[in-house]
């Protein structure tokens, strides 16, 4: 009975394996009609099929890539732009002129001289200075006819015509409206019209002032005074509104929207804010104030005048340690840094008169420092031996005429937006 179970188990066990055989055989050749039935697939259309599709646009319109991080990076740290300039419509025209003029000519274009009392035509002639200042004393013995004459005799030894200046602000310094060959009265002091008639009433001033002197052939006028004293006892107070610095912005912006819709040019003075300083006609001022008292208080009348389209800013002689403890505002690169990126003004800068007392320890070479600490224009008493500082500094090498070039420019485009070409 064993033998028998034996022999039929295996005879059951090799009936399994042929039927597993058979049906293997017919799946596979299922498998493989199918795959001959169907057609083969290309492997680098399954690579493109797993591509994202992309939108393909003509350059003109492509979207911009963006760019990398470290790009960015580099964007941020680029230098600001610099503000466009006042006279950014000139820029060209007056860079066209000054490749054409001579060395002797872009001097000259430096200073604002005060009128010579002999010669003032020969002295034009020699020196082709850019203006004349105007005092009280050229005045007196003139009338409007006989100043015309002056003035356009002057004119037509110029190379390159002059712009004449007074300080005509109105109550203690009047140069012209106190000689009634010129107006019957002289003009009020701003402080007193604006106690009496508000912003309105120094506008109307600034407009009748402004149209006096350009009829009178004055194209500049230095003023208004944007200093910010409320003690009567300061030397400057009597010059100013009288009231604090917010206030006096708000004069000062109304003064100076009137002058330059009149078509005067105008200079705010004395930047960076005279405070309660002495005369520096007659002696050297130290302001010993902190850098927030200018801050808060008097930069505000500035950037009033220069938001309002002010041509020129006027730099006083004080020293300010706030900012340099050892020069003259006047002669201060600090100071004019200050000015022109801080305020971000794009004018000409004027200094107040180098021949005064206040810059005594620095006649020798006052026009040179002034040059080098960023100043446009000069204002001297001496235009001779201020002509001499600047050309033995560009002999020797001190001063490159790149140098002058840089200077000069401004107070030409400044003169074509004033038409004083025309």
């Amino acid at each position: 009975m064993s033998g028998i179970r034996c022999r039929t188990g295996r005879g059951v066990l090799l009936v399994m394996m042929v039927a597993l055989l058979t049906a293997g055989l017919c799946i596979g050749g299922v498998f493989f009609a199918a795959t001959l039935a169907s057609p083969a697939k290309d492997p680098v259309q399954d690579v493109v099929a797993s591509v994202p599709e992309v939108s393909i646009q003509p350059e003109s319109e492509a979207e911009p890539e963006e760019s990398s991080g470290q790009e960015s990076t580099a964007e941020e740290e680029e230098e600001p732009e610099k503000p466009v300039g006042i006279f950014a419509g000139y820029e060209e025209q007056a860079g066209d002129m000054l490749r054409q003029m001579s060395l002797t000519e872009k001097i000259g274009q430096l200073f604002l001289a005060a009128l010579p009392d002999a010669d003032p035509e020969g002295i034009v002639q020699q020196y082709q200075p850019a203006g004349y200042l105007l005092f009280a004393k050229n005045l007196q013995y003139h009338n409007r006819k006989t100043l015309a004459e002056l003035m356009e005799s002057c004119q037509q030894n110029a190379t390159i015509p002059m712009v004449f200046a007074v300080d005509e602000e109105g109550g203690s310094v009047v140069r012209v409206s106190k000689f009634t060959n010129f107006r019957s009265e002289p003009f009020a002091a701003p402080q007193l019209i604006y106690q009496e008639s508000g912003l309105d009433g120094l506008a109307a001033d600034a407009k009748e002032k402004s149209q006096f002197l350009l009829d009178l052939g004055i194209t500049l006028n230095l003023a208004p005074v944007c200093d910010v004293s409320v003690n009567s006892s300061d030397y400057i107070y009597d010059r100013t509104l009288g009231v604090p610095a917010e206030e006096t912005a708000r004069g000062i912006g109304a003064i100076v929207t009137a002058m330059e819709e009149t078509g005067i040019s105008c200079a705010l003075k004395h930047f960076p804010g005279y405070g309660s300083n002495p005369d520096t006609h007659t002696g050297a001022a130290l302001d010993e104030r902190e850098r927030t008292v200018f801050e808060e208080s008097d930069f505000l009348p500035f950037e009033a005048g220069i938001e309002a389209g002010a041509d020129l800013v006027l730099v006083s002689h004080n020293t300010v340690t706030a900012f340099d403890g050892e020069l003259p505002a006047s002669l201060s690169p600090e100071i004019h840094r200050l000015l022109r990126e801080e305020l971000g003004f794009t004018g000409v800068i004027i200094t107040d008169d180098i021949s005064m007392d206040a810059l005594d320890s620095f006649r020798e070479d006052a026009a040179v420092l002034a040059l080098e600490a960023g100043n446009n224009l000069i204002i001297t008493g001496d235009l001779e031996q201020s002509v001499r500082q600047i050309q033995a500094a560009v002999e020797d090498g001190r001063i490159p005429e790149e140098a002058l070039d840089e200077a000069v420019q401004p107070v030409l485009a400044w003169k074509l937006a004033k038409n004083i070409f025309s």
